[in-house]
């Protein structure tokens, strides 16, 4: 394991220890819970995995509120599967790298991962140019940014207080002082910015094409 997997594995170890507060996780998880279980409702799946499980809180709402027959939960976290074993026995948790899911081809009829995917080391999902195996990746990036600068963003958080400054403006806050969550200005700062490292990353592998 590479020394920055080693590091990263730790902090999901401390985070697992707050992950389940009440208004962590009905301010950030639930809602995206709530539209994976509505989708799973509409389109049922018997064998479901759930990568990047976390503390299991929607894994085991899979298997307590669908008809299934099998509900795995995947992390590569020690931490954050020592809470969800707690949770439930009714799951199978298993530790292990996204990348490498230590599971055979056809293994289950759906996959789900909610607030992972952007942890994933996946050297292809960045290949801007000719990448077969997501053709239209230079168009989703840019109706991305068209959809995010259309929105009326006031205060923007993340699901980690290492996301957006956060753990910065807690601290001012507590502090004292107008409220630093609101934020436009810096919204469209960090859109600025995030465009500006795609299209210099863009250029560089057409050149290098």
């Amino acid at each position: 394991m590479s020394e920055s997997g080693g590091q990263r594995r730790g902090f999901f170890d401390v985070w697992s220890r707050v992950y389940d507060l009440p208004p962590v996780q009905a301010a950030i998880y639930h809602p995206v819970h709530d539209a994976v279980l509505g989708e799973l409702r509409a389109h049922p799946a018997r064998r479901i995995l759930d990568v990047g499980c976390g503390t299991g809180d929607l894994t085991a709402r899979l298997r307590a509120e669908l008809t299934t027959d099998l509900v795995a939960g995947c992390d590569f976290s020690a931490g954050m599967l020592e809470q969800a074993a707690a949770r439930t026995r009714a799951v199978r948790w298993l530790q292990g790298d996204a990348t490498r899911l230590p599971f055979t081809d056809s293994s289950f009829e759906a996959v789900v991962s909610t607030e992972a995917f952007h942890w994933f080391p996946d050297p292809n999902a960045a290949r801007l140019v000719a990448n077969a195996d997501y053709p239209q990746i230079q168009d989703d990036y840019a109706r991305s940014f068209r959809v995010l600068r259309s929105l009326p963003a006031d205060v923007w958080l993340g699901s980690h207080t290492t996301f957006y400054r956060l753990a910065e403006k807690y601290a001012k806050l507590e502090a004292g002082g107008a409220n630093p969550y609101i934020d436009p200005e810096g919204y469209k700062m960090f859109l600025d910015t995030a465009e500006r490292q795609y299209q210099t990353e863009l250029e560089r592998q057409k050149q290098a094409k």
